[in-house]
């Protein structure tokens, strides 16, 4: 997929405009309902395995403190990361 930026510049701001050459079938909004829906389901489930993620974890924190005999920020930077 190429693409072609050009910078534009006025007297009052410098903005850039893009021009995409896709085809037709690479442009979301030409996708069919069904790929539209399998997309969006797909963020859903792992946006919800974050969310699931980090709510597992964070009460075992004491847990890892207490083994690993770390502070709680290096307890929390394995929650810290994982979101990242």
């Amino acid at each position: 997929m190429a693409q072609m930026i050009q910078r534009c510049i006025s007297p009052t701001y410098t903005y850039f405009s893009t021009n995409v050459n896709m085809t037709r079938h690479q442009n979301p909004q030409n996708w069919p309902t069904s790929w539209k829906v399998f997309t969006l389901a797909q963020l859903f489930v792992l946006n919800f395995a974050v969310y699931v993620a980090s709510s597992i974890y964070v009460p075992g924190e004491a847990g890892v403190m207490e083994q690993f005999g770390v502070s709680i920020t290096v307890a929390t930077l394995g929650l810290s990361l994982f979101t990242v």
